[in-house]
């Protein structure tokens, strides 16, 4: 057997990232390396480099040593203080720690997260559409692709650049739109809400890990892809799907609100072409084990 190739991970202890690291640390062929403040010692097969972005000189010498093959940028720090500040500064860690990866290793793979809120469109969304920030944090997401983009075109790097739709499933912050209205219902508090009419693309956190775990044995084109489910989703049928699974009645007042209602999906046709992947997860299957997580893990 050859010499184990070294994933190294930032923004592993975190929603998508945890879900990711349970799905690869069985994975005996690579091995796996996370940044992160929070030691998870229970997951096996996992060195820790506890720290944070931006690193320290130790551990920026202790990468060095060993020799990363494959980086996964998912470290996004203060979701959901999506300020212009907060973002710039994420902007800039994010930068300097990928330059120093290009500049002091030798990484043949780079994965980073980007979102869908980098299209600002009605209907459904190709990666050839030009990126039209929806927010301070879509706006510094596309700065930062630029900026990785520039730096590795002359190289042998690939690059791959994942417009995350909207991931829902266990261990999500609490005031997502699922969680919130599954611990509101639950609870047997009024839920309110601003846009009543969104009709967005959902898709579970496992199947975000399982086309993560792909980029580590498959090679597709560099470029951005869409990541997810493809179809559009009103929030009656979430409301539905939550009361049927609970056996309780989501109590709803919607506010008035100025904001224009979201509309718009994913089109697939690049990664299921590139990485041979679709989703096989239904909506009603992943909003099945959020609840049963939330039902589990409820508390006032």
């Amino acid at each position: 057997m050859g010499k184990k190739k070294v994933v190294l991970i930032t923004g592993a202890t975190g929603f998508i990232g945890l879900t990711f690291l349970k799905y690869i640390s069985k994975l005996k062929t690579y091995k796996i390396v996370v940044i992160s403040r929070n030691n998870k010692k229970k997951i096996p097969n996992v060195f820790w480099i506890k720290d944070r972005l931006p690193l320290g000189k130790n551990s920026l010498n202790l990468i060095k040593k060993l020799k990363v093959d494959y980086l996964y940028h998912l470290a996004w720090q203060g979701i959901p203080n999506f300020t212009k500040k907060n973002c710039l500064y994420n902007l800039n860690i994010s930068k300097d720690f990928i330059d120093f990866m290009i500049l002091n290793t030798k990484i043949c793979k780079i994965i980073v997260t980007g979102t869908c809120w980098e299209y600002s469109t009605n209907g459904q969304c190709s990666e050839n559409i030009k990126a039209k920030p929806l927010n301070n944090f879509a706006k510094y997401k596309i700065k930062l692709y630029e900026h990785i983009n520039n730096k590795i075109i002359k190289s042998k790097i690939n690059f791959y650049w994942l417009r995350l739709f909207y991931i829902f499933g266990p261990n999500q912050r609490k005031n997502s739109l699922i969680p919130y209205l599954i611990k509101n219902t639950l609870n047997g508090k009024e839920i309110i809400l601003k846009n009543k009419k969104n009709l967005l693309d959902y898709l579970s956190v496992d199947e975000v890990a399982i086309v993560l775990k792909k980029f580590l044995y498959l090679k597709p084109q560099s470029g951005i892809y869409n990541v997810g489910s493809g179809k559009k989703i009103d929030l009656i049928k979430i409301v539905k799907a939550i009361e049927k699974n609970l056996k309780k009645k989501v109590f709803i007042k919607y506010e008035k609100n100025k904001t224009k209602n979201l509309r718009f999906w994913s089109n697939l046709k690049k990664i299921k072409n590139n990485l041979r992947w679709k989703p096989k997860i239904t909506f009603n299957k992943a909003i099945k084990k959020t609840i049963k997580f939330y039902v589990k893990n409820n508390k006032n």
